[in-house]
C-alpha cells in the first residue's frame, strides 16, 4: 500500500511540476489564449523539458539530486503562477485533475513494451548515469537512435520510482 501511495504521489507531483513549466514558458512567450487550458500548458512544459534535457545531458547526469531539483522548480513556478488567478483556473484544475485521474487507472493497466528490458531501460539509466552521451551506439543498438522520450524520462527518473512502476512491485 506504501508503494502505491509513492507512485501515485510522485504521478502527480510530475505532472504538476510539468504544468508549472508550461505555464512559464506560456508566460514568456506572451502567449495568450481566451480561455485556460492546462493541456496547451503541459504539451509546452514537455517541449521545455525535453530541449533542456538535450543540452544538459552534453555537460551533466541527470541524476537524482538534479531531477529533484527539476520537479521542485516545477512545482515553485505551478504554485506561482496559480496563485495570481488562482478564481479563474479552479474549474480548469477540478478538470485536468478528473482527466488525469482517469489517465492513472490507465497507466495502473498498461503492459511494458517488449523491448523495455532491451534498450528502453538501459538508455534512460544510461543518461541518468553519465552525461555527453556521444558514441555508445556501437555496446547496443537501441543506443543508436536518440529518443525524446528517453530524454524526457530521464529528467523524471528516480531509482525508487522507476523500480516500483517498471517491476510492478506496487501491485503486491
Amino acid at each position: 500500500m506504501y508503494n502505491f501511495f509513492v507512485f501515485t504521489t510522485y504521478y502527480f507531483l510530475t505532472l504538476t511540476s510539468i504544468v508549472g513549466y508550461g505555464l512559464y514558458s506560456l508566460k514568456l512567450l506572451k502567449i495568450k489564449f481566451n480561455f485556460v487550458n492546462f493541456g496547451y500548458a503541459g504539451l509546452f512544459g514537455i517541449y521545455i523539458l525535453i530541449v533542456y534535457s538535450y543540452f544538459s545531458n552534453l555537460f551533466i547526469a541527470h541524476t537524482e539530486t538534479h531531477n529533484l531539483a527539476i520537479l521542485c522548480i516545477g512545482l515553485i513556478l505551478f504554485v506561482y503562477l496559480i496563485k495570481q488567478k488562482y478564481s479563474s483556473y479552479k474549474s480548469e484544475i477540478i478538470f485536468s485533475f478528473i482527466v488525469f485521474v482517469l489517465l492513472f487507472c490507465a497507466v495502473l493497466q498498461f503492459k511494458n513494451h517488449d523491448d523495455f528490458p532491451y534498450y528502453h531501460f538501459p538508455y534512460t539509466y544510461y543518461l541518468t548515469q553519465q552525461s555527453f552521451y556521444i558514441g555508445v551506439g556501437q555496446f547496443n543498438h537501441g543506443f543508436r537512435t536518440p529518443s525524446s522520450i528517453f530524454y524526457l524520462n530521464s529528467n523524471t527518473y528516480k531509482n525508487i520510482f522507476t523500480v516500483l512502476v517498471w517491476h510492478g512491485s506496487w501491485i503486491n
